[in-house]
C-alpha cells in the first residue's frame, strides 16, 4: 500500500502550473519576415532623395491620417514597419527577433502573424484616436509582444529566460520614461501606441492561458480594440478632424 500524499503536497500540486511540453522546433519565418520587412523598408527610404514629404512616405507604407480616414486602412498596419532612425529600426527589430522567435515557436506561425498583424493594427489606431497623428515604427507591437509573453510566462517556461526581471523592469521603465518626455516636452514618442500594444498583447495573453475566464477577458480586450480604433472614423474632440470632415461636407 503507498503511504498518503499529505495535504499540503496535494494543495502544492493544485497551485502549480501545468506542466509544459517541450517547445516545438518550428522555424521562426514569420518572425524573420517581419524583421526583415523592417530592415528592407528602411534601406528603401534611406535611398529616397526627400524622406520628408508625404509621397515618399506613403510609398513605403506610412500614410497621413487624413488618407487613412479616406479608406487607406492598410496603413495601420505597414506603418508599423517604418522606421526613419538607425536607432530605432535596430531597437525594434532586436526586440521583434529576441521575443518573436520564442513566442512564434510556442503558439505557432499562424497565431503569431495574427498577434503581429493586429497589435499592429491597435497601436497605430490608438496614436491616431489619442495622439491625431499616424504611428510609425514597430514599438507598439513590440509591447504587444512583451505583454504577451509577461502574462504567460510562468506557462511557457522559454519566455522567462528573454523576460528576466530586469528586462520586465526595462521595459515598464521605458513606457513611463517616455509618457514623461512627451509630457515635460522634451521628445515626442508615441506612447498612446505603447499602452495599446501592452494592453492588447497582455489581454490576449491572459485570453491565451486563463480559459475559464475567456469571455471577460475577450470582452475587456474589445474594450481596448474600440477605444483605439474609434479615432479612426469619429474625432469630434480632434479640430484636425473637424477640419477634414468640414473639407469632406464642402467638397461633397
Amino acid at each position: 500500500m503507498e503511504p498518503a500524499i499529505p495535504a499540503t503536497e496535494v494543495e502544492a500540486l493544485a497551485d502549480a502550473p501545468p506542466p509544459t511540453a517541450k517547445p516545438r522546433q518550428r522555424f521562426p519565418v514569420v518572425t524573420l519576415l517581419a524583421c526583415a520587412a523592417c530592415i528592407a523598408v528602411f534601406i528603401g527610404l534611406s535611398l529616397e532623395d526627400d524622406t520628408r514629404n508625404w509621397a515618399t512616405l506613403s510609398k513605403w507604407g506610412l500614410f497621413p491620417v487624413n488618407q487613412i480616414r479616406e479608406g487607406a486602412f492598410w496603413g495601420l498596419v505597414t506603418s508599423a514597419f517604418v522606421h526613419l532612425e538607425i536607432w530605432h529600426v535596430a531597437f525594434n527589430v532586436y526586440w521583434l527577433f529576441l521575443l518573436g522567435v520564442r513566442l512564434e515557436r510556442e503558439i505557432g506561425s499562424l497565431r503569431w502573424l495574427a498577434l503581429i498583424l493586429s497589435s499592429a493594427l491597435v497601436s497605430s489606431a490608438a496614436e491616431v484616436t489619442f495622439a491625431g497623428t499616424t504611428g510609425i515604427g514597430a514599438s507598439g507591437v513590440v509591447y504587444a509582444l512583451f505583454g504577451f509573453m509577461w502574462i504567460t510566462r510562468r506557462r511557457f517556461p522559454s519566455f522567462q529566460s528573454a523576460l528576466d526581471q530586469r528586462t520586465i523592469i526595462l521595459f515598464l521603465a521605458w513606457l513611463v520614461g517616455c509618457l514623461v518626455l512627451t509630457l515635460s516636452h522634451v521628445w515626442n514618442v508615441g506612447n498612446a501606441a505603447h499602452f495599446a500594444g501592452l494592453l492588447f498583447g497582455a489581454g490576449c495573453g491572459a485570453w491565451f492561458i486563463y480559459e475559464p475566464r475567456r469571455r471577460l477577458i475577450a470582452a475587456a480586450v474589445s474594450v481596448v480594440v474600440v477605444f483605439s480604433l474609434v479615432g479612426v472614423f469619429w474625432a469630434p474632440w480632434s479640430g484636425e478632424w473637424a477640419s477634414w470632415r468640414g473639407y469632406r461636407v464642402l467638397g461633397d
